[in-house]
């Protein structure tokens, strides 16, 4: 409903390509709650919106996507076993996210559903990136999320150009 409630907002700048909400081949779920926000309420006027029950006796026919806090809804929807759960999300790296994705693999196996990992976090360790840079031979290499930036460049110089980034400017 959220991300439904944004778009439909932002439809009126010209300048987004933003999908209209009202399409028939979108959906919009609504969980079940006891109020609704001000905002919730003007989505639900849309026709495509669905809760639990409507998604149930239509889960051949749609891809639901959800995060770990709408895995509940799935005891209304009653997914039928063997439908997929595709998890695109980074893998626990640390205690804390391992409790969580094992609520995650729980549920899944009480409702006897696939699991498909995709996520690609981006991160990666250094001679692998060593090994990418040296085939690829870029011309310049910008790090743009480590956290030692001359460390990158003293390791990855000899195979390309690195530009630091500007503390001052951001850049």
């Amino acid at each position: 409903m959220r991300q439904a409630y944004v778009f439909d907002r932002l439809k009126h700048d010209e300048g987004l390509d933003i999908p209209e909400i009202d399409d028939e081949n979108l959906l919009i779920f609504q969980k079940k709650k006891k109020r609704y926000h001000k905002w919730e309420e003007e989505i639900q006027s849309h026709l495509n919106v669905k809760d639990s029950n409507n998604i149930k006796d239509m889960q051949g026919e749609v891809i639901m996507v959800c995060g770990l806090f709408d895995l509940k809804e799935l005891i209304d929807i009653r997914p039928e076993s063997g439908s997929n759960f595709i998890h695109s999300s980074s893998e626990p790296v640390n205690e804390e996210g391992e409790l969580e994705f094992n609520k995650v693999l729980n549920w899944l196996d009480h409702f006897g559903l696939s699991l498909y990992q995709i996520h690609c976090s981006g991160h990666i360790m250094p001679n692998e990136l060593k090994g990418i840079i040296s085939k690829i031979r870029p011309g310049t290499v910008h790090p743009i999320h480590t956290e030692h930036p001359e460390l990158f460049a003293k390791f990855l110089g000899r195979y390309a150009r690195i530009v630091l980034p500007n503390k001052q400017t951001g850049r």
